[in-house]
């Protein structure tokens, strides 16, 4: 978003729709490109425009219009998360034009995790809305509004080690949240390991309520099993048309849960989702007998 306080005037080669705030006090400006420019803006806008990404890359005015406003931002900035939402934002507009590769480009990336995370705060996002959120724009938002650039056949991205912990320790924390009244808790072992067909964690229930364990396990020893459940667990639809299962598989101590091996399926998102699923089932068994 271009600067929505400006002191003179200027000639655009390119079409921008504009919001006078002539009689408006300054800050509301700055605060309002600090929304403008977040990520959260874009998520809200990718569900509620009329033609973002279907039509054409643009967003109706009308649209805009209808962008929930935190009430925040008629208010004083008693935390002061206004005033560094609005240096960020304008650190952002005087260094948008970055080089690929270089530290000012990942010192880019830093600001706008920071201006994110500013308004997910002056938004009351709770830690499970922030999580949704940004795994949407990673997964979902961001490959659709750039599926032009992108060849369809594009092979999924795997899990790096990094993001199947954060994933056993997000599913950790939704179940342990009711395990601890029970004086139990979960902890973490990943197979890492690359070109496997699947990927895998174990979660096992122990006595305590410290922090999760997450420890690692090479799959050097597993690759021929993970290689042999890749093709068992690979349902047949239609002719050439095929489904990856997943699979959970219990025991008295332990469980485990084994998946294709990309990225968006070892999402901490889709660690919100298995969690549900886990305590469901779990739900069912007396049921079940």
């Amino acid at each position: 978003m271009a600067e929505s306080v400006r002191g003179q005037s200027e000639i655009v080669l390119q079409g921008y729709y504009g919001i006078s705030l002539a009689r408006a006090p300054e800050y509301l400006g700055y605060r309002l490109n600090a929304i403008l420019n977040s990520e959260l803006a874009t998520y809200l806008m990718f569900f509620h425009s009329s033609i973002l990404g279907w039509e054409r890359s643009v967003i109706e005015i009308r649209d805009w219009l209808q962008l929930p406003l935190p009430p925040s931002i008629l208010e004083g900035d008693v935390n002061g998360v206004w005033a560094e939402a609005s240096n960020q934002e304008r650190w952002l507009r005087t260094h948008w034009k970055r080089d690929v590769d270089t530290h000012e480009d990942h010192h880019v990336d830093r600001v706008q995790r920071e201006l994110n995370d500013h308004i997910s705060r002056l938004y009351e996002l709770s830690e499970q809305e922030r999580v949704l959120m940004a795994d949407t724009l990673s997964y979902t938002i961001t490959p659709f509004l750039g599926r032009n650039v992108r060849r369809a056949t594009a092979i999924p991205e795997e899990p790096t080690p990094e993001q199947l912990h954060d994933y056993a320790v997000r599913l950790c924390h939704q179940i342990n949240a009711i395990l601890r009244q029970g004086g139990m808790q979960l902890d973490a072992t990943v197979v890492v390991g690359r070109h496997l067909g699947l990927n895998a964690c174990r979660f096992a229930w122990r006595r305590g309520d410290g922090g999760t364990n997450v420890s690692e396990l090479n799959a050097e020893r597993m690759s021929d099993i993970l290689a042999q459940m890749s093709i068992d667990l690979r349902a047949t639809v239609a002719d050439r048309l095929y489904v990856q299962q997943d699979l959970r598989v219990y025991d008295d101590q332990a469980f485990w849960i084994i998946k294709p091996s990309q990225a968006r399926l070892w999402s901490e998102t889709a660690a919100l989702n298995d969690a549900d699923a886990v305590l469901r089932e779990h739900m069912d068994w007396p049921a079940n007998g």
